[in-house]
Order: structure tokens, then sequence, then C-alpha cells
């Protein structure tokens, strides 16, 4: 309306057409200012600046105003809410089919294959002269107290197999004492023996997606012994990968105490590869990590960091949701976040979980952890209208007070089978356990189509996805997880959760009063700019200059 107004008033004055055409469209610049897009980025440059006192860098400066908007927060357990260092709180042998009460001085074992184990079964490496590596298999080595770790080199390079390093018991004799004589046809030998020796020959890494690590390693102290695989990783895993005949009788009951108990729970495992050593950097890892014999359980205590539970009371006291998304173990995760308050004390955690038949068809089944965190099932299996019935037909205290806590395997079915439930587990979803690193993505985006804007707080190189998925995205670490996400806290804690929450709410209403300041700044000059052709007038340059700069810049 004001260039049609503007265009008949100059035809009225009879000014020269390109003049028409000039005035005409220079209201567009008053309508929408040129200054506008730097204006909104000031609230944003300062939250910057403020994010980086508190040692929170960020290298995707539009995702500050979308952390204004953050209505949920899913946090990775280990090393985010949890401390990243480990403290071992013991080893369970298995002995006679069961396994035993844990003992903390594992020197204080008879040497066998659960020691050995401990010993070889890592990625441990020595830089600088000190160990290094995971501080998981750190703490499992230290553990072990008389053993000896020495990367590959002159010592190790008089051995005919190629050997990626060489563990020993400190006692262990001086394998150039040894005879170096072999005998052609190598024998099966018992690898407890009183001072053991042994070279690792092949390394099959830790891997999120499969949950364990394998290592082979040649007896040293027997020349004539086959290899021998050590396997270590999630209970679950190692168990399906073990001889049924070998797993102890309280296997499950055991592991339930403990993760209930929120204790981090590894398993370990040992075969005797019946190959020559010298054929064993042909072997692949499907050959290796099958048919194993269940050894022990390796516990591991991890607490909670002292700011995460006030963190918590935090972000629940603004209205926003918090889960867990992790690879531990379901129960342990769940008593986890019992203990930093993800879940309220009078909520009730129905863990759901799934089973599949020979055909293919998924039944869905629930259970009910108490306030003592025993497991108690509540339900047979149901079909997917079954549960649909069950859930609804819940009783009212229940159907107010509960929340799921569901495994990596359990929400995989439900993406795929059930898409009309993965609402409903979305809605009321507050741990979500063995989650694989893709499926921790998908978990960010079941919530994302509820309307949640999601953080995802994490610090490992298997959150990269849901870093990058997420809204916003807070990596812990400056290594992998960093790429990933536009956040990055130097301060190893979830403080910077809600210090990016606040100075984000804080750019988002600068932005919008900016905005608001520019479109009312704009309707006055535009009104100004018109009444003034009424008149065949304009404003000079000098002053659209101080309107611009003063008015405008400064005030905004």
């Amino acid at each position: 309306i004001g260039f049609i107004y503007s265009v008949v008033i100059f035809i009225h004055f009879k000014d020269s057409g390109s003049q028409i055409v000039f005035r005409a469209f220079d209201l567009i610049t008053t309508v929408v200012p040129p200054a506008l897009p730097a204006s909104m980025t000031v609230g944003i440059m300062y939250a910057i600046q403020r994010l980086k006192k508190k040692k929170i860098y960020c290298i995707s400066p539009p995702k500050v105003n979308v952390c204004g908007k953050i209505k949920l927060v899913c946090f990775d357990k280990t090393g985010t809410l949890t401390e990243d260092g480990l403290d071992f709180y013991g080893a369970l042998p298995s002995e006679n089919n069961l396994l035993q009460n844990a003992v903390e001085e594992v020197n204080s074992l008879p040497q066998g294959d659960l020691v050995n184990a401990m010993a070889t079964c890592h990625e441990l490496t020595i830089q600088n002269g000190q160990l290094s590596g995971d501080p998981l298999d750190l703490k499992m080595f230290e553990a072990t107290i008389d053993w000896i770790y020495d990367e590959a080199g002159s010592e190790t390079e008089r051995y005919d197999q190629v050997i990626i390093s060489e563990v020993r018991h400190k006692q262990a004799p001086d394998p150039e004492a040894m005879s170096e004589a072999a005998v052609a046809e190598p024998k099966l030998v018992s690898s407890d023996v009183l001072f053991p020796h042994f070279g690792v020959l092949k390394r099959f890494p830790f891997i999120s997606d499969l949950q364990r690590m394998s290592v082979v390693v040649a007896p040293l102290h027997n020349y004539t012994s086959f290899p021998i695989v050590y396997s270590k990783g999630a209970p679950e895993t190692i168990a399906r990968l073990c001889a049924a005949s070998t797993i102890p009788s309280n296997f499950r009951q055991v592991l339930d105490k403990l993760t209930q108990q929120g204790f981090r729970v590894i398993a370990l495992a040992q075969k005797q590869l019946l190959i020559p050593r010298i054929r064993v950097m042909n072997v692949e890892r499907e050959q290796v990590e099958c048919g194993l014999n269940f050894v022990g359980l390796l516990v591991m205590q991890n607490k909670l960091k002292p700011e995460t539970t006030p963190v918590i009371n935090e972000l629940h006291g603004a209205a926003i949701r918090t889960v867990m998304v992790t690879g531990d173990n379901i129960l342990t995760a769940v008593s986890v976040a019992r203990e930093c308050n993800i879940i309220l004390l009078e909520q009730k955690v129905i863990l759901i979980d799934v089973t599949e038949n020979d055909f293919g068809d998924a039944e869905l089944c629930y259970s009910v952890v108490d306030d003592f965190a025993e497991v108690k099932s509540e339900s047979k299996k149901n079909s997917q209208s079954g549960y649909q019935n069950q859930h609804t037909g819940l009783t009212p205290s229940l159907e107010t007070d509960f929340v799921f806590a569901i495994t990596g395997k359990t929400f995989a079915v439900i993406y795929s089978k059930f898409p009309d439930i993965l609402e409903k587990l979305s809605v009321r979803g507050v741990v979500f356990a063995r989650m694989l690193p893709e499926q921790k993505a998908q978990v960010v985006q079941s919530m994302q189509a509820l309307g949640y804007n999601v953080c995802m707080c994490g610090d490992g190189a298997n959150d990269c996805g849901a870093l990058k998925t997420a809204n916003a995205g807070i990596s812990l670490s400056e290594a992998e997880a960093s790429v990933a996400s536009p956040f990055t806290s130097k301060v190893a804690n979830i403080t910077c959760v809600p210090i990016l929450i606040k100075e984000g709410r804080a750019a988002l209403a600068t932005s919008f009063s900016v905005f608001k300041y520019m479109a009312l700044y704009s309707l006055v000059e535009f009104s100004t700019v018109l009444i003034l052709y009424t008149i065949d007038s304009n404003l000079g340059d000098w002053q659209y200059l101080y309107i611009d700069l003063v008015l405008v810049l400064i005030v905004a």
C-alpha cells in the first residue's frame, strides 16, 4: 500500500520515471532495515562471550538461540553423570558352577584363568613410561598388582611369532633362562601355572556395537601349549558366547543384584584355540569369540559426580525433562537414575522386554522394579494389541507415577515393529540402556517427534550420532564427540547444561526484543518517509545515517 501511495504522490508531483522508481523502491530499505541481521546476532555474540568465560565453547552460533527452547535433556551415564574413573570393587570367580563372593584382593586368588584374563584382556599401551588407556582397563590391570606389562620391542623380538605385547607375573622366570626348545606337535596344557608369562599375539579391540573385546595369547612359560583366547565384555553378551555348561547357575541372580546396586559389571571368559601359534594372525573374530568358558565377573564402582544431582533437580525445577541414554546394564542405569533423581522416589519403574518366536513375531512384556530394586513380574507376555490394553488398564496410582526403562534390544523391535507404541514409550521413557550409537540417535529423534527441543550431553565417541541429531549437543570431551557437537565444555560435568539453557534463553529474549525494536523503528521511519513524500520531501543522507548508527545500532 505504501509503495502504491508513494507512486501516486510522485506522479501527482510530476517527477521523472527514474526518480519515481528510485524513491519508491527506497521504501523497501526502510521497511526491512539493512541492520536487522547484524542487530539480531548481538544477543548471540554476548552469550558466546559469556559462555567462553565459563569454558563452554560454541562452533555453531545459531544453536545458542535454540538452547533457549530446550525442554528435554538426554544424558549419557558413564563419564557424564558418573565419575570418569572407576574404582575396583572386586572379582567374582566361577567355581563348581557357582559365582563366589567378591574378592577385593585379586592377588589372594589362586592363579588361574580369571586372573590371567584380567592381566591380558585389555588395550593398554605405554606412553612416556606410563601405562595409558581406557580407565576400566587401567583399573582392572592395576588390581592384579603382581603383573608386569611390556610393549613389543627388543626383548620380545626373540620369539618366532609376532607379539604385540608381553604380560608376566613379577615372579615369572626370566624368559632368556627358559629353554627355547619346542615340540613339533603342540599339546593341550593348562594355563594354570604358579607364575605364568604370556605374549599377546592378536587383539580384537572393543567395539560398541559388539560390546566386547578379545585377545589371543601365547603362554610363553610353556612353548608346547596352544594359544589361549581371553574375552571380556557385557555379561549378557559374553554369556551368549559361552558354552551353557560353563555358565554358573546363580549367574542371573548375582548379576541382577550387582547391577541393581549401581555397580558396573564385566564378564570374563576363555578357551584354548586349537591351532598352531603361527596361524593365529589369520584367525577371524568369529572363530575366536564362540564356545567360550565362563570364568567370572569383574565388578567396578562408578560413583556419581557431586554436581549431578543438584543439576538434575535444577532442571526439574525449570520443568525440563531429563532422560538417561547409556550403553550400560539396564538395572545399573536404573539405580544411577534413582540416585541422581532422574527417577523420582515415588515413581515406579516398568522394565519393557521383548521376545521373538521362530516366525519373527514379537511380543512385549513388562516387569516392575519396586523401591527395594527387586524385579517383580507383573504381567505375562503380551502381543501388540494386548500390550496396549495392559497399558491403558494400569491402576490409577501407577497411571500417574510410573516411567519406562528400555534396553536397546527392546527399543530396536519397538522402533521397527511397533511404531504406534513408540510414541507412548517416548512419553514415559526415562532410562534407555544397552543402546548402540545409532540407537541413541533414534531415541533423540523419537523425542523430537513428540515436539521436544532436545539437548544431548555426552562425552564418548558412541555419543557422536546423538550429539549431531539433537537440537543442541554438548560434549564433555575434546576428542571425537567435540567434532560432532556444536558445544564443548572443558568442565567435565553437567553444570554446563543449565548455564547453556540460561544463556540460550537470554539470547533468545534479546533477539525477540531487538526484532520488536527494529520492527517498531522501521514502522516509525516508514510513516515518517511517507508523510515527507506527501509534501514532496525526504530525509537527508545525514539524517538517515544518524538514525541507522545512533538510534538503531547503539540503542538496539
